[in-house]
């Protein structure tokens, strides 16, 4: 795994450029002669720092993993990983008492209102009037029981959110 750098501003404590590789350092400062892995005190002089690689976190359903700023952990300039909402949605019944269907997707919605221009993250006038609400997603529960399945229910509205649920069904023939 190669060696990711960045750019800090003169008081060293933004970053201002970001992921750079040293060929691209070597690009930006032409006048100096990079060894390919400069130490710390070289890149210091001009405002550069090694980050330090992170695994990217567990996948959740619902959201993507996207790279961030790096951030100091612990005196170390260290890669950061974020958790964006994918958007997950629900079409209301005509009563609005229920979820009819779920979960749709953004991708979704473009394809069944192909009519409606839908921006990123759908505003809650739009959605209201398509009839639709936006489902706040909960992490899977990490408990399992013994003879049962864990499985996802229809999103329930709890004081005024719509919240995703999971419910614990029972395995036939397990005692």
């Amino acid at each position: 795994m190669s060696i990711v750098y960045a750019l800090l501003d003169e008081t060293n404590t933004t970053v201002v450029e970001y992921p750079l590789t040293i060929y691209q350092i070597r690009g930006m400062f032409t006048n100096i002669s990079w060894p390919d892995e400069p130490n710390e005190e070289a890149l210091a002089t001009y405002h550069l720092v090694i980050v330090a690689r992170v695994d990217p976190p567990v996948e959740r359903t619902g959201y993507d993993i996207v790279e961030g700023t790096p951030m100091i952990v612990d005196g170390v300039w260290t890669q950061v990983w974020t958790y964006v909402s994918q958007g997950c949605y629900g079409e209301l019944k005509p009563d609005k008492s229920d979820v009819l269907f779920y979960p749709l997707t953004l991708k979704q919605l473009k394809a069944k209102f192909p009519n409606v221009e839908w921006p990123n993250i759908p505003t809650q006038a739009l959605l209201e009037a398509h009839n639709l609400v936006e489902v706040d997603l909960d992490e899977h529960p990490r408990q399992f029981r013994r003879g049962f399945h864990l499985c996802e229910g229809l999103p329930e509205n709890r004081n005024g959110r719509w919240k995703q649920v999971w419910t614990y069904v029972k395995k036939h023939g397990v005692r």
